[in-house]
């Protein structure tokens, strides 16, 4: 994997810088998989925007798109499946909803799909996250009581948000607390040879192989 200021024949979008980290901390660990480049799009709307665009560039091989499932995975899915359904070249038929594991559709680019967290529950990078938070991490329990401790008419976030509110609360306590994750990458708090991990990093061989 490398980032260029080029465009990669192989090349991964995804929401923003967050997701972008993650990936990026997950893939050192497997130093054998095909070189590609990452894209942060600022969000779900700029990703919608760049798989317009990627799909149709001279020479793309393969695109993967990265995007959270949020509360409703049908929708979101059904979203993505509307722009894919663009590509010049689809060799597979498009399902009717994301696949276990990630979907890889070939054609001309090949196109895969991730939905955070893991193509079949609803919510976002954060939940994903927490399924890398080592099972003997001693913040990690103190983190979730924390939150959950929180009052009802103290807080500010929706229960969809819990575990969100969380791993926050866990990246606030590491080392070098700073912006969302960055300590848990830098200081390697978080399994990179975790099942989603590894099935994360399959889908990633499957597509830009």
């Amino acid at each position: 994997m490398r980032r260029t200021g080029t465009q990669l024949a192989r090349l991964l979008l995804v929401e923003g810088s967050s997701d972008e980290r993650i990936v990026r901390h997950i893939c050192k660990a497997y130093p054998g998989l095909p070189s590609f480049d990452i894209r942060a799009c600022g969000g779900w709307s700029g990703l919608r925007v760049e798989i317009r665009q990627q799909l149709v560039v001279e020479g793309r091989m393969a695109l993967g798109i990265m995007a959270d499932a949020n509360s409703d995975r049908f929708e979101k899915w059904g979203d993505i499946a509307q722009e894919v359904s663009k590509a010049p070249v689809l060799g597979s038929p498009i399902p009717s909803e994301p696949e276990h594991g990630g979907t890889v559709l070939d054609g001309a680019p090949k196109v895969g799909v991730w939905l955070m967290p893991d193509n079949q529950s609803s919510g976002e990078l954060e939940d994903f996250v927490a399924t890398l938070i080592p099972d003997d991490d001693p913040i990690w329990p103190l983190a979730r009581e924390y939150i959950q401790a929180i009052p009802a008419e103290h807080k500010k976030f929706s229960d969809s948000h819990t575990v969100k509110a969380q791993v926050y609360a866990w990246t606030a306590a590491l080392r070098s607390p700073g912006g969302l994750l960055s300590a848990a990458t830098q200081h390697s708090q978080l399994s990179t040879m975790s099942v989603p991990a590894r099935t994360l990093v399959d889908w990633i061989q499957r597509l830009f192989e």
